[in-house]
């Protein structure tokens, strides 16, 4: 995924400013995804910045992998 200056600043505010919420979930998620950021290396990461919100990011992450793994088209739309 190249260096964090690179990544959009979107993704870096959701990281580490924003409370999470299922839109800054749903950024984050989408940006890993697109990136090819196996599941369990997103989690880490996202919970690394957010720390006490772990067990809802955790599970968000994991169940919103697994719907756009389960797509039809396998094709996976964000911003």
């Amino acid at each position: 995924m190249g260096d964090v200056e690179c990544w959009p600043s979107s993704i870096i505010i959701d990281l580490s400013i924003t409370k999470p919420c299922t839109l800054s979930v749903i950024h984050v998620a989408a940006f890993m995804y697109g990136n090819n950021v196996p599941v369990e290396k997103a989690v880490d990461c996202f919970v690394a910045c957010v720390g006490m919100y772990s067990y809802y990011v955790s599970c968000a992450v994991k169940d919103l992998y697994t719907t756009w793994d389960n797509l039809p088209s396998k094709t996976h739309l964000a911003p």
